[in-house]
């Protein structure tokens, strides 16, 4: 269960309220909190409950397990195992990213019914995007092919896109 608690830090729980076992991606997000559809119990980024409605005294076991998260170059990392082995040194680099030269083009969630690695290697690779997605994200002026005018992409009736970086050069001679 991913959610942006206050401030907008990305913070990772299971998604399972330990009163009753219920998801928590069932309930809301309240202030930067979860709060559970079955009771109304609110958890933060911790884990931890903060609030049960109608109750002053909060059991010390009230508390579900949270994961390490990092965002980077425009990606939520998320580690589910012993979380004293987290390595934020282990994770994919991103070559070029926040560099000039390139910029980020925002295309919304899409859901891709496939292993994560095959995800990271694809968005690994922005150079494919000019030959495999020509008409849509892909950019002439990164082949050796002539430049045609950029049109804008009419996004308004997408239902899904993609969140990646891909090179835009000013002129065709870089």
């Amino acid at each position: 269960m991913l959610f942006r608690q206050a401030g907008q830090r990305v913070a990772a729980l299971i998604d399972r309220c330990p009163h009753r076992l219920v998801p928590l991606s069932m309930g809301v997000c309240v202030e930067g909190r979860i709060r559970c559809g079955y009771h109304g119990m609110e958890f933060d980024g911790t884990g931890r409950c903060v609030h049960i409605p109608a109750q002053t005294v909060i059991p010390p076991t009230a508390q579900t397990r949270r994961f390490p998260v990092l965002e980077r170059c425009g990606l939520v990392w998320i580690w589910m195992g012993d979380p004293q082995l987290a390595d934020p040194t282990q994770l994919p680099t991103v070559e070029k990213h926040s560099e000039p030269g390139w910029e980020m083009l925002e295309g919304g969630y899409q859901h891709h019914p496939s292993n994560y690695r095959n995800i990271i290697e694809n968005l690994m690779d922005p150079a494919h995007t000019t030959f495999v997605h020509s008409n849509t994200i892909g950019d002439p002026l990164a082949s050796d092919k002539p430049s045609p005018p950029r049109k804008p992409i009419d996004t308004s009736s997408r239902t899904a896109g993609s969140r990646m970086r891909s090179p835009r050069r000013t002129t065709a001679n870089g």
